[in-house]
């Protein structure tokens, strides 16, 4: 959702003021608007901007859709109550059980509460009838598309959220058509009609701009979509503008999108792509389409997100398909499941509110059972052992789940078995299970016991993924899963040493052992990503030259003096060196000259660096609250450098930039001490200078005719800034706390300047920009800095 952010500032800061959270009242605030004009989006910027005022705090999203289900509005109870109180959710008998518990337990918490896409009054009764149910202070935030919902239950505060100004809208459509802030010069007309007859509407803007990015400077595509819109132009349902994204999509893309659209929202797209390989698609191919077309985004933690018009979309095109939903290719509801029998593939019931599952007998084609966070589950029907085509098994988060059928060992196509968070005292793991491929058991019960894997489960042979958190003991054994790739040991505080591990690992992350004292290497020779971090009695990397393919180390929370000496000799494939809160760290040694990016940070006791002149193919340098170190030698010879970073440490110069041979550099954040900044090289596109006590004058700063970005943070000795009428390139530019600046010379000659923040500049005036703003500019500023 991030990339719909353009124009929000001055919507988010008038909501601010509206709410007054200053004030002790309890109040209640409505937002309302039509489909796809950015309710949510609005909603939770605020929401996280006054968030640290309140004592507790819950987002409650698409309970439009949450309340459909058996039991929804029990479920929104209890996770209101879980994230105001972070209490371990409970079951409620009914809504008016859920009601007492809220006005009880919450009457007197100061709590902020984003009630997201409510339809019906009742949610808001269930959930938040009365102010009296809050604290003093509380505020309660409901989105929603139907206004009359909020007038039936009287909401006072109100704000109407419109379409976007025509700026805004064209820079948004901008954005996603041409990956820039303004239209190419060929296609100026065009843009704009599309930008009007789209209503200037954020998710359509959005998707049909990524739309039309495929085809690059087509005309013909870009007049051919604007007569479809026009088509559709008087149709107020934005789902109609929205199909011209999908028809444009190939019919295997057309089925990833509705097999999301219906079932896999909110899922790891990494569980869910064997299902589509299954079925003979090119799961990576259509997902990439669908991300560059803006109908779908993957969060950082690989999740599945779809703007809930576009889900809307996807099961409508469903549900056209028959009347009968016995006769559609999906159901997405559990109480519809029966009616699939022998055609149904995936089942998905995350979160519904069941204590036991359906016979599965009725569902011989099943291959994908999704059962996550249901909470009240405890049982599962034995006719599981039936799904003889069963890949994935989802049991996350089931906390009353405590055994399951011994028919689970006749699963003999299961690929992917996940038990993460679920109180499993025992599992039926056996050699049936032939292509298990990943198992995956933070926290569970069954895998912290004293002989946490079975023999059965190191039978495995197509074993690749391991993930356990908790555990006390590892198997002798453990180099038997030959085919062992992946393995995430977490949270295992009762592991001293690790056995002998499979040589065809190639990812190993080991965090929180806080009694690992050792670690061998010897035999990870396909190893190319490891991950340690807060394992505290670990004083010492011996073997870690063994690591002949390694790729990628991260070092956190070590209490580590150095590594091996002959580290940059063995570690010759190495790219990325991260090392971060290692305290007792002294000097590295000689780094391999292999490396793309060396990150450092927050290690208290390093002195020195080693000489980083070979470092031919570093691209990355980030060296960052390392209090002690105070040169970087060789940096002049980092001729592929792009990225320097040399936060909070007491580097008073900085060899390579004054020598003038860094002309890759495109980004500088430079160190406090530095006493003066120096000559810069002109390929220079962002430019932070935070804390730089010493500066007087930053006049190198006016010939960096390629700046993109500058940002000066209280540098309070600065007298005055050099011109920056040069700065033709320059979009933003942020400056704080500098309370000797009084004006910036060539401000106002700055073309392309799109976002201008000033705060706590206090002797500073600025010039007239209303010709830079009428072309886009957005200026955030104190009240009271005045204007020339």
């Amino acid at each position: 959702m991030g990339t719909v952010l353009v124009g929000i500032e001055d919507r988010a800061e008038e909501l601010v003021k509206k709410l007054e959270v200053g004030i002790d009242d309890v109040r209640v605030f409505g937002i309302w608007g039509m489909g796809g004009i950015g309710k949510t989006t609005l909603a939770k910027f605020v929401y996280n901007q006054i968030v640290d005022n309140f004592e507790s705090n819950s987002f409650l999203k698409s309970i439009r859709e949450t309340s459909r289900y058996p039991r929804g509005l029990q479920y929104l109870q209890s996770k209101l109550v879980s994230d105001t109180l972070r209490l371990q959710p409970q079951d409620y008998a009914d809504v008016e059980e859920g009601v007492k518990v809220l006005k009880e337990r919450l009457r007197h918490k100061k709590v902020l509460i984003l009630l997201d896409d409510v339809d019906d009054i009742n949610q808001i009764k269930a959930l938040a009838a009365d102010v009296g149910w809050f604290g003093r202070g509380s505020r309660i935030i409901i989105t929603t598309r139907e206004k009359g919902v909020l007038d039936q239950f009287q909401v006072q505060d109100l704000y109407e959220v419109a379409s976007l100004d025509e700026g805004h809208a064209l820079e948004l459509f901008c954005k996603h058509a041409f990956r820039d802030k303004s239209p190419r010069p060929d296609l100026a007309e065009q843009a704009s009609d599309i930008v009007n007859i789209t209503g200037r509407l954020p998710l359509a803007l959005e998707v049909i701009g990524s739309y039309l990015s495929v085809y690059g400077g087509r005309k013909d595509m870009w007049q051919g979509t604007i007569e479809k819109l026009k088509i559709k132009l008087d149709m107020v349902n934005v789902q109609d503008k929205l199909k011209i994204s999908y028809d444009s999509l190939e019919s295997e893309q057309k089925e990833v999108f509705l097999d999301i659209a219906c079932l896999f929202i909110g899922m790891d797209v990494r569980l869910v792509i064997p299902m589509w390989k299954d079925a003979k698609f090119s799961p990576e191919v259509g997902i990439e389409i669908l991300q560059l077309k803006s109908l779908i985004k993957i969060g950082e933690d690989y999740t599945i997100w779809m703007h809930d018009q576009l889900r809307d979309l996807g099961r409508s095109i469903v549900e056209q398909e028959d009347k009968e939903p016995g006769r559609r290719s999906r159901l997405w509801h559990g109480e519809d499941a029966g009616i699939f029998g022998s055609k149904l593939k995936v089942l998905n019931l995350t979160e519904c509110r069941i204590s036991r599952t359906p016979d599965f007998s009725a569902f011989p084609s099943l291959e994908s059972l999704i059962l996550e966070s249901c909470q009240l589950l405890v049982w599962v029907d034995p006719s599981i052992g039936l799904l003889k085509s069963l890949i994935l098994l989802n049991l996350r988060n089931c906390w009353s789940l405590k055994k399951l059928p011994e028919q689970l060992d006749s699963l003999e196509s299961l690929i992917e078995f996940l038990i993460d968070d679920t109180p499993l005292e025992e599992v039926p793991i056996s050699r049936g299970m032939k292509k298990l491929e990943v198992l995956s058991g933070n926290r569970s019960r069954w895998l912290s016991r004293e002989v946490p894997i079975s023999d059965e489960v190191l039978s495995l042979s197509s074993l690749r993924v391991l993930r356990f958190r908790g555990i006390k003991s590892l198997p002798v054994s453990m180099s038997a899963l030959s085919c062992l790739q992946t393995l995430h040991l977490g949270d295992c505080q009762n592991l001293q040493t690790l056995p002998e591990l499979p040589s065809s690992l190639i990812s190993l992350t080991v965090e929180a052992l806080s009694k690992l004292t050792s670690l061998n290497f010897a035999n990870l020779v396909n190893l190319k990503t490891l991950h340690l971090s807060e394992a505290s009695e670990l004083k010492e990397l011996d073997s870690i030259s063994s690591l002949r393919k390694l790729e990628k180390m991260t070092l956190h929370s070590l209490k580590i003096y150095t590594l091996p000496e002959k580290t940059g000799a063995f570690l010759r494939h190495l790219k990325e060196l991260d090392i971060h809160y290692c305290h007792k760290l002294k000097c590295l040694p000689t780094v391999p000259s292999s490396l793309s990016v060396l990150r450092i940070g927050t290690c208290n006791s390093l002195e020195r660096l080693p000489d980083l002149s070979n470092l031919k193919n570093l691209s990355i340098l980030e060296v960052m609250q390392c209090h002690k170190l105070r040169e970087i030698e060789g940096l002049g010879d980092l001729l592929s450098l792009k990225d320097l970073r040399t936060d909070n440490c007491p580097i008073t110069k900085l060899d390579g930039l004054e020598s003038g041979r860094l002309k890759s550099l495109t980004a500088l954040s430079a160190a406090w001490s530095l006493k003066r900044l120096p000559e810069l090289p002109h390929s220079l596109e962002k430019l932070f200078l935070r804390y730089c006590v010493q500066f007087s004058e930053i006049e190198a700063v006016a010939e960096l005719e390629s700046l993109q970005e500058l940002n000066i943070n209280r540098c309070r000795s600065l007298r005055k800034l050099p011109n920056l009428s040069n700065l033709q390139r320059l979009e933003r530019f942020n400056m704080r706390d500098c309370e000797s600046i009084a004006e910036i010379p060539g401000l106002e000659e700055l073309s392309s300047l799109r976002e201008l923040n000033i705060f706590g500049c206090k002797a500073l005036k600025l010039p007239d920009l209303s010709k830079q703003q009428s072309n886009g500019l957005q200026i955030y500023k104190d009240s009271t800095l005045r204007l020339l």
